[in-house]
């Protein structure tokens, strides 16, 4: 080694103090090595006078963030309210054969109900405002607003109620000849809407809700939040508020319900503020933007901005001095060079792989490791092999005990230069306990290179390919399984054997009816519409274990086990139909969408495509017989019918 580095320094003293022959690329190296410094200067001075536009720039595109994020959680929280209101509609079907809705005889109805969608607790009210929920209490509607929405046929959304901190949603409940005969109302809580669609609970972006008194309907449990007190109005009062804007400027603007925002700092810590109404009432959502993480972003920029132009500086050097030292050196020295060239870039490649990893390299021979960190303020480090055998490490605590063995394991398998398999290993690095794996390649018979992989990383990776993978199953209108995910879902049912115990398994095959006369008349974006209340309306009167897809158009498609018995099956297809017809208006327009069903009954044999073409087959004899009904098929003949 000593050798080799006097071998060096002798040709550099050579090059540059030699022979004239070497002056013009001496010169040529010294000008671009000058002129690459006084383009770096050039340019970090360029970035110094530029520093407060990259700020500016930065906070621009995260304001416009900001704005999306507002519009996201505003589109959000309308869907969830139109989406109950739907299924309070379809609901108030079951109340139509009472005479007087608040009659003690409802209860039960409305404690199905109640279950099904999920709200805190159902009511039902005649038109002079006598009521009976589902908890079997009685007396007389205390909000009258609802009562008028009822009698003008409107569905009404409330302010949140201060006892229950819920919202209540109403709609009227319609006799045969589409007369209102009372209310169907019931109490949902805020909460679960904001907590659907809250962000995560560390991100530099968060959002609150408020109601038209400023109270917090959805109080952020963002760890960047400063919110503390239930009035937004009296939580701003302790801020600094910038660009000389005022609280009451502020609460002016959202009494417009016009959009705006501000800026404001809290014990030295500040925010951006975007706000706009949400369409419900006179409520509010207040988008916010960490401050710290502009500076920080900008400042991260910075550093990799100037580390990108320091190694660029430095690779030029580089392969200037390569290209010096391999025209100045013999030819066996550039047959060490180029065997010593092709392990390093071995190692570079691997390393360029597993990026977040620490490459090493072992030579049996001297019985060294040595260790190669990524950051510059970690110097690479040499050390003895023997530190690191598995008794040693174990004694140490710097391995699992469960994890010991396979430790001890690859070990051995590197110090014989045998291959192993890739096995989880929990060690201790700088203190902290983490999953890796040992990857390594034999080089030579007494040279082996490596990598101790995060194998965290690689799980995250693996769940996130998994989830891409779930959402391309899924239909973007109905938010059922498009065709591909539900037939390959029925299939891995079907390919289990069938069990006694097991009951009965069918195929439902759904057409709306007259869908094509409602996207003519109604339009298409009715249409869309029609899809995604029946595709809800499918979905809440189901199991959970039931499977619901959409094949595409309007052709709905449900596969159901362990059903009793055909009368179970039945029971099931009467309460589709039941619940899937429904008269749609636009203006003077409107038309009634049912369902026509064709089932088909899992034998031993059945495969999914058996089993689609019975169930069409069925299909084309509801529809022979008017539609608005269902038929029950097993092998190639009709069991039964409606």
């Amino acid at each position: 080694m000593e050798f080799w580095i006097e071998n060096v320094n002798e040709k550099w003293r050579r090059l540059f103090m030699g022979r004239k022959s070497g002056n013009k690329i001496n010169k040529y190296i010294l000008q671009i090595v000058i002129v690459g410094i006084l383009v770096i200067c050039s340019v970090f001075i360029a970035f110094q006078l530029n520093y407060t536009r990259i700020y500016d720039l930065v906070l621009k595109k995260d304001v416009e963030q900001m704005v999306s994020t507002s519009r996201f959680v505003t589109k959000l929280v309308d869907s969830e309210i139109k989406k109950q209101i739907s299924d309070l509609r379809a609901g108030t079907r079951e109340f139509r054969k009472y005479d007087d809705v608040s009659k003690m005889s409802v209860i039960e109805e409305l404690q199905t109900l109640c279950k099904d969608l999920n709200f805190q607790k159902l009511g039902a009210a005649n038109l002079q405002g006598y009521y009976v929920d589902s908890n079997g209490e009685t007396g007389k509607v205390k909000d009258q607003e609802l009562l008028e929405y009822a009698l003008q046929g409107k569905s009404y959304v409330s302010d949140v109620v201060d006892e229950s901190d819920c919202m209540i949603i109403a709609v009227p409940i319609l006799n045969k000849e589409l007369e209102p005969i009372g209310a169907l109302w019931g109490y949902y809580r805020v909460a679960s809407i904001a907590a659907d669609i809250e962000l995560n609970y560390d991100s530099y972006r968060y959002f609150q809700i408020v109601d038209d008194c400023g109270k917090y309907i959805s109080d952020s449990n963002n760890v960047h939040s400063f919110a503390r007190n239930n009035n937004i109005w009296v939580e701003l009062q302790q801020y600094e508020l910038s660009d000389e804007i005022t609280v009451e400027e502020i609460k002016q603007t959202v009494a417009k319900g016009e959009s705006g925002q501000f800026h404001f700092t809290y014990q030295g810590e500040g925010r951006y503020v975007y706000y706009e109404p949400l369409g419900i009432n006179n409520w509010y959502v207040f988008s916010v933007l960490v401050e710290d993480y502009l500076m920080d972003y900008v400042s991260d920029i910075e550093t990799a901005f100037y580390q990108l132009i320091w190694w660029i500086l430095i690779s030029i050097i580089i392969v200037l001095a390569v290209i010096g030292s391999i025209v100045y050196k013999a030819t066996s020295y550039i047959k060490k060079q180029k065997e010593l060239l092709e392990s390093k870039n071995a190692l570079l490649f691997m390393t360029l792989k597993h990026t977040n990893d620490i490459p090493f390299e072992i030579d049996l021979n001297k019985g060294t490791i040595s260790i190669y960190f990524a950051r510059p303020q970690e110097k690479n480090v040499v050390l003895q092999l023997s530190d690191y055998e598995p008794e040693k490490m174990f004694e140490k605590g710097l391995v699992d005990e469960k994890s010991y063995e396979s430790f001890k394991q690859v070990f051995n398998n590197m110090m014989n230069l045998k291959p192993t398999e890739l096995v989880p290993i929990r060690l201790k690095i700088n203190g902290v306990w983490d999953i890796n794996q040992i990857h390594y390649e034999i080089i030579e018979q007494n040279k082996i290179i490596g990598c101790l992989e995060d194998y965290n990383e690689q799980a995250m990776q693996n769940a996130k390919m998994k989830e891409i993978h779930k959402k391309s199953q899924i239909d973007s209108l109905t938010m059922l399984y498009n065709r591909e995910g539900f037939s390959n879902i029925v299939e891995q049912k079907l390919a289990s054997p069938m069990e006694k115990e097991d009951g009965y398994s069918a195929l439902f095959l759904l057409d709306l009816d007259c869908f094509k006369q409602a996207n003519d008349t109604l339009g298409h974006i009715a249409g869309d519409q029609i899809l995604k209340e029946s595709a809800a309306i499918l979905k809440t009167i189901t199991r959970k274990s039931d499977i619901c897809g959409r094949l595409g158009g309007d052709e709905l498609v449900l596969y159901i086990e362990n059903a009793k018995d055909l009368d179970a099956i039945r029971s099931c297809a009467q309460k589709i139909n039941t619940a899937l017809k429904h008269t749609y208006e636009n203006g003077d327009k409107n038309v009634t969408i049912s369902a026509s069903i064709g089932i088909a009954i899992r034998n031993q044999e059945t495969k999914f495509e058996e089993l689609y073409q019975l169930a069409d087959m069925a299909l084309y004899k509801v529809k022979e017989k008017g539609r608005d009904g269902f038929e029950i098929a097993e092998k190639r003949f009709v069991l039964s019918e409606s």
